[in-house]
């Protein structure tokens, strides 16, 4: 008796099909207690559908969301991030590409051996001037996008500054292996 009492709500659901809707509705014939809790959900089933559907107010949902600590941000922040990250990246590695062309350039070697090679740090000036130069234009760039969105959380200046620093540390370790490249040739 216990187990078909339970299946008073699967009941007035229409999910009791076949044999388990005809055992439930013998049941109902014998037990009063049933037959009252069913009457019982059939009005509370027709109050609900008499009442007008109200529909939430527009914003809830950010209002909720933002109480809870969440903030919805725009799926194209996530997107220009990573450009922005990307953009960076592909400078880092042309800068890197130029230091070393500079570098290589300025390496002259000479009949007398190493006297016509300059120092490490004679060619990377020359690279990282050249590289400096190109980067002002990335520089101006970076800016005016940090300036232009406000959830980027770093400024221009410290993007500009690790794009540097990582450039400097690659064109470093490259001229260090090309100098060494060129000084075991001659």
């Amino acid at each position: 008796m216990e187990r078909l009492c339970d299946k008073i709500d699967a009941y007035e659901d229409g999910e009791l099909t076949g044999e388990e809707g005809v055992l439930f509705e013998k049941h109902m014939e014998s037990c009063p207690l049933c037959r009252r809790e069913l009457d019982w959900l059939r009005s509370l089933n027709t109050l609900f559908s008499k009442m007008p559907v109200k529909r939430p107010p527009r914003g809830i949902e950010q209002a909720v969301l933002t109480a809870l600590g969440f903030e919805r941000k725009p799926v194209w922040t996530g997107v220009l991030g990573w450009a922005t990250s990307g953009i960076v990246g592909a400078w880092i590695v042309l800068l890197g590409f130029l230091v070393r062309e500079a570098a290589l350039k300025s390496i002259t070697p000479t009949a007398k051996g190493l006297a016509g090679i300059p120092s490490l740090f004679e060619a990377l000036g020359h690279g990282l001037h050249a590289a400096l130069n190109l980067l002002k234009p990335v520089g101006l760039v970076l800016t005016a996008l940090v300036k232009a969105t406000s959830y980027v959380p770093v400024s221009g200046i410290a993007v500009l500054a690790v794009a540097v620093g990582l450039m400097a540390a690659f064109g470093i370790w490259y001229t260090t292996r090309e100098v060494g490249y060129a000084r075991a040739k001659i």
